[in-house]
């Protein structure tokens, strides 16, 4: 068998001696694993003989590699799942500063207006927004509506533009996720699609808001999204991640 290439790169040169290896095997619809001790011999590093891994070789090898992982907190109630790279979070329905850039309104405007109960996704692919009906938290069955703000495409991705975006997705980031969104500019449509069911266009919607129109926020405007439910989202989310190599 040919040797295969492999390599790891660290930030900072050190040494990294190789101590244990896990071998996989497959067998009809099942899959087993032995554990083993790597002995090195002038350099040369030889995997020994092994045996089954079991509850305590597990424990070890989590321990081994949570060292270095992001510390443990508190919840924060609106977080709805999260893998440490991968954020999904509620933010209720309430009144929120939002400014627009659109050029049919004749400049900037801006103002404090209540906003639906909105489901975001954060991570280092993709950006999203949904909104959803009630102020309940939502559950794996909770619709998904589409958010009703410009720069936020049908399926949900949100356009940045050039407003600056967070990078780190702990549970401690979902202010700095919910400053970027209510923080930047709404400048324009992302397709062709209904933003929301309002017979005057989404401008004017908005335009109407801003005069005060409602007091709370209109949940009859609001159109379905492609995205279904809240765990039919995160499912497809989840499996692209784990698809990727």
């Amino acid at each position: 068998m040919d040797p295969i290439p492999f390599a790891i790169s660290t930030n900072r040169e050190q040494s990294l001696p190789l101590r244990r290896a896990i071998l996989l095997y497959q067998h009809g619809g099942g899959s087993s694993a032995t554990v083993h001790d790597i002995a090195t011999v002038d350099g040369v590093s030889t995997i020994l003989p092994g045996c089954a891994v079991h509850s305590g070789a597990v424990h070890a090898l989590a321990s081994a590699l949570g060292e270095r992982a992001e510390p443990a907190g508190f919840l924060p109630p609106e977080l709805l799942w999260h893998d440490g790279r991968q954020l999904l979070w509620w933010l209720p329905p309430g009144r929120r500063h939002i400014v627009f850039r659109v050029p049919e309104f004749g400049g900037d405007r801006h103002g404090v207006l209540p906003h639906p109960g909105l489901v975001f996704h954060a991570s280092p692919q993709r950006w999203m927004a949904w909104a959803v009906k009630g102020g309940a938290r939502p559950t794996p069955l909770t619709a998904l509506w589409r958010a009703p703000y410009f720069n936020v495409h049908l399926e949900g991705d949100i356009c940045a533009g050039t407003g600056e975006v967070p990078q780190h997705y702990g549970v401690d980031a979902l202010d700095d996720w919910n400053h970027a969104f209510f923080g930047s500019a709404f400048s324009h449509l992302t397709d062709k699609e209904p933003l929301v069911a309002y017979e005057q266009g989404p401008g004017s919607f908005w335009l109407a808001m801003l005069g005060g129109a409602w007091d709370r926020f209109p949940q009859k405007v609001l159109v379905p999204s492609v995205a279904g439910t809240v765990g039919e989202q995160l499912a497809r989310l989840v499996g692209a991640r784990g698809g990727r190599r």
